[in-house]
């Protein structure tokens, strides 16, 4: 980010450091915004920094451009924005270092938790609803225009229920350390991806929980496309 767009973040900055925190926290401004990230919902202590050093800018909102090219959405990569609300009830929880590239969408509604390890990396465009848990471990890197979401858009009901009770309750989503999730893949409610693997590009998990690590996930449906396999950032 230029000395321009940094001057301009400071004040949003400031206010979401103050906004989130207690003082003896908000003072090291562990949060650094782009002035272009829209901010729904956010109730004091939303926000919690766990079992990590706090460190200035250790969590970056809008504040990279992504992968060079990737031009979409209300606001241009390289320019920043996004958009971040977490109403009453619901909690974010940093395990350390994390980057949320421009045009992130982060929301959580109805009690729901996102938990990000250490080192998570996402790229432009991603979008993350949390209605339960979104749990993901260290040193995840996700590619842009993906979508992790644990809840359905709208309820569903069965027919002539009259106490109206849903039937799509939202589910965890849990995904282990050291993940790279490539560009263009949704993850729904109630899936699980072990460590050490791979999402291929433009893949769909709905649902599904993998136990062995180290292996290639992909396509839709989604299978084991390859095993023993590693990979480096």
């Amino acid at each position: 980010m230029g000395a321009t767009k940094y001057i301009l973040s400071l004040p949003k900055t400031i206010y979401f450091n103050f906004k989130v925190f207690p003082i003896k926290v908000a003072v090291k401004l562990p949060v650094f915004l782009h002035y272009n990230v829209k901010i729904g919902s956010l109730p004091k202590g939303c926000i919690e920094i766990v079992d990590a050093p706090i460190r200035p800018g250790m969590i970056k909102f809008g504040c990279s451009m992504g992968s060079a090219g990737v031009f979409m959405g209300e606001y241009p990569a390289h320019s920043g924005g996004g958009y971040i609300s977490v109403k009453p009830g619901c909690k974010i929880k940093f395990r350390g270092s994390a980057v949320f590239a421009g045009g992130i969408s982060l929301r959580l509604d109805n009690s729901g938790i996102a938990d990000f390890g250490n080192n998570f990396r996402c790229n432009s465009y991603c979008f993350i609803a949390a209605n339960s848990l979104i749990k993901i471990g260290e040193g995840c890197v996700i590619g842009w225009n993906v979508n992790i979401r644990d809840v359905d858009g709208h309820h569903i009901y069965k027919l002539n229920d009259k106490e109206r009770t849903f039937i799509n309750e939202p589910r965890p989503v849990i995904i282990g350390a050291h993940v790279w999730i490539a560009a263009h893949v949704d993850i729904i409610k109630g899936t699980s991806i072990p460590d050490n693997s791979v999402i291929a590009y433009g893949s769909i998990i709905a649902g599904k929980k993998f136990e062995k690590g180290n292996c290639i996930l992909g396509g839709n449906p989604i299978k084991v496309l390859k095993e023993d396999i590693d990979w480096t950032f």
